[in-house]
């Protein structure tokens, strides 16, 4: 049965060369067509929702993203923690690598004569909470020390003159008992990072 052609209004000429547009992806979705102009015109309007919708659901993605993302700014260039818990600077990884276990934060950022010093502390579970890194920007680039820590999350860092210090007790996993528990946490470890040296209670971290 032949259909009678029905004048569009240009207002809504938009509208319904959106269907023919979006017929293969609302074909997919299960959306029946019919041929009469107002049923076209309630499809396309349909079409339009799920056009909208496929835009902001993009758009909230790319905030997400975008959000994830924390720029550490230092006088040499920006370093980056990305949404794959990476530590970037100019965009680029480090070498080796610097990956958080569940996220990495900044702890603190320092000027120490022609260098900027960040601490980074890797995030990680309930057998190990927390390991730390130095990581020293310059004219030169970027270095970072190796991991370090007593896997405390209890960190307190001070800046001297010249030197920066992260002071922690000790650490027992979930699994240690509380007599082990209690020594742990009596226990006092200093790391200072000096000249681009890291030292445990005055001892060399290689």
């Amino acid at each position: 049965m032949l259909l009678r052609a029905e004048r569009i209004q240009p207002r809504h000429r938009v509208a319904c060369s959106l269907i023919w547009l979006w017929r293969c992806y609302a074909a997919k979705c299960g959306v029946l067509y019919v041929g009469r102009y107002g049923n076209a015109i309630f499809a396309a309007k349909r079409e339009l929702i799920m056009f909208r919708s496929a835009v902001l659901l993009a758009s909230l993605s790319f905030a997400v993203s975008t959000a994830l993302a924390e720029d550490i700014p230092t006088r040499f260039g920006s370093l980056k923690i990305n949404d794959k818990n990476m530590l970037l600077f100019k965009n680029l990884p480090l070498e080796p690598e610097i990956q958080g276990n569940n996220s990495l934060s900044v702890i603190g950022t320092y000027q120490l004569g022609n260098n900027d010093v960040v601490l980074i502390q890797d995030n990680g579970g309930t057998a190990c909470p927390a390991l730390l890194y130095f990581v020293t920007v310059s004219t030169s680039g970027v270095k970072a020390t190796s991991a370090f820590g007593t896997c405390s999350d209890l960190i307190d860092a001070k800046q001297a003159s010249d030197s920066i210090s992260v002071t922690m007790p000790g650490f027992w996993g979930p699994l240690g008992s509380k007599a082990a528990h209690r020594k742990a946490a009596k226990e006092k470890y200093v790391f200072v990072l000096k000249a681009g040296v890291l030292t445990q209670n005055g001892k060399l971290i290689k």
